[in-house]
């Protein structure tokens, strides 16, 4: 099987593509093709979006998201944050990947506000998504 050369950051709830700027071009920066999809109707303010996301399941999301994997040349390096942790997880195991990174938030009210562990905790794991992509550059990959 080829390297690893595209990455998919799925985002959270109420997240987009769009947040993941500073994390696509580190990986940009290493080589990557980054794609950082927006989920279905989370590109709309809460007011107008809240009542269609609430219709759209969890296997719309990975449906979606199985799309784009499988339209890439090469398995790709899946990375979630939150709810985006989880549809990694459940789009790895219906699509070819190279590997997985599920990033969760914290527990609890304190990811509703700034807090210095979290943000800490997050670039924490960012470097080691990096790290693994280089990992898998490096290596041939195999299911």
């Amino acid at each position: 099987m080829p390297d690893c050369t595209h990455v998919v950051l799925i985002h959270g709830t109420w997240g987009r593509g769009d947040s993941w700027a500073p994390a696509r071009a580190a990986f940009e920066g290493r080589g990557y093709t980054v794609h950082t999809p927006t989920l279905r109707h989370h590109e709309l303010p809460l007011e107008d979006g809240a009542d269609k996301v609430a219709a759209v399941s969890m296997r719309d999301y990975t449906d979606d998201l199985v799309s784009l994997v499988d339209s890439l040349d090469s398995p790709p390096l899946l990375v979630g944050l939150s709810l985006g942790g989880l549809l990694a997880q459940l789009v790895a195991a219906r699509a070819r990947h190279a590997g997985v990174v599920a990033a969760c938030p914290l527990a609890g009210r304190r990811h509703l506000r700034p807090d210095p562990v979290y943000g800490a905790n997050l670039r924490q794991r960012l470097r080691h998504a990096l790290h693994t992509a280089e990992t898998l550059g490096q290596t041939a990959v195999s299911d």
